[in-house]
């Protein structure tokens, strides 16, 4: 079968002094108006009305509402129905709303929700377990505590605070309970027991000799000292020597300095000869340098014999009938 010819359709010429044709958008868009308003007339709109959602009486409405009891869009004048669960989610909004204006209204009083209710000050609770751990502690122990900073998130406490400590030193656990209102704090204690003992009191360089100014005492952990030979007395440092440098507060032990010298070799001294209640003084010359504690050998001035003594604070002494 041949093919149909196509046929242009040209437009028609417009008289003369006519007005010109209308734009085609704003004559498509007049064509959809009246296309609508035929529906609404004959009861479009597919959707049925909520269930109840009539006039109080479980009958649906006439208004909105088109032909065979549909209801209308919104371009009919109807209602559109709701979603199933709308009335939830406004109540929902509302809610939220609510809150966030109460909120906005608390910022701008310059405090916070919770500072309304008063909360218990983390000093009480840090003086209560020290005064605890210290009436348990061994006498001149120190007691250093965990963090108590979570007793500000608690309510203040009206009753006394109960403490009790559990575990033994160095380290234990105290349990902070209060009774009215009901909560309890767990806080970490450390029980160090100290000693009175020599440390530098200033920065000493190395070969340095000590001088009272050098030396102080002070109460430090046993712990801290533990396995080493320290002084309990600065007179028992004087003229010692530095061996390395030490830091201001530290404690001074045996290995970081050395005994005084209290005889050079060449010199001449007078050496005390202790037997039982008897003390006799001998004159001869060291052989050798001594310190505190060393055992050097002299020569007796008078008979040329060489002896051993032991060097201490006062010189040497040689002790007869000692083991």
């Amino acid at each position: 079968m041949p093919a149909r010819a196509r046929r242009t359709l040209r437009p028609a010429a417009r008289p003369a002094g006519a007005a010109p044709a209308e734009p085609r958008r704003r004559l498509a868009a007049r064509r959809a108006a009246a296309r609508g308003r035929s529906r609404c007339d004959a009861g479009g709109g597919a959707a049925r009305p909520p269930r109840g959602a009539g006039d109080g009486g479980g009958r649906a409405s006439s208004a909105g509402l088109g032909k065979h009891g549909r209801s209308r869009g919104p371009e009919c004048g109807g209602v559109t129905a709701r979603p199933r669960y709308a009335r939830q989610h406004r109540r929902e909004r509302v809610q939220r709303r609510w809150r966030a204006g109460f909120a906005l209204v608390v910022l701008a009083q310059g405090i916070s929700p919770s500072a309304a209710e008063p909360r218990q000050d983390p000093a009480q609770v840090a003086a209560a377990v020290e005064r605890q751990a210290a009436a348990l502690a061994p006498p001149g122990a120190r007691v250093t505590l965990g963090s108590v900073a979570g007793a500000a998130a608690m309510p203040a406490c009206t009753a006394p605070l109960e403490v009790r400590l559990s575990g033994g030193p160095p380290y234990a656990e105290a349990q902070v309970r209060c009774a009215a209102p009901a909560w309890q704090l767990f806080v970490s204690v450390t029980l160090a027991e100290t000693e009175r003992v020599a440390v530098a009191a200033r920065p000493i360089a190395p070969g340095q000799i000590l001088a009272p100014g050098d030396i102080a005492m002070a109460r430090e952990p046993v712990a801290g000292f533990a396995g080493r030979q320290v002084y309990y007395d600065p007179a028992q440092l004087l003229g010692a020597q530095a061996v390395m440098g030490l830091p201001a507060g530290s404690t001074i032990a045996a290995a970081d300095v050395m005994a005084p010298v209290v005889v050079k070799s060449g010199e001449t001294v007078t050496a005390q000869v202790l037997s039982g209640g008897v003390r006799i003084s001998v004159g001869a010359v060291a052989n050798e340098t001594g310190r505190i504690g060393d055992t050097i050998l002299l020569t007796n001035t008078a008979s040329g014999r060489r002896f051993s003594a032991l060097i201490t604070a006062e010189g040497p002494v040689i002790r007869l009938g000692s083991p």
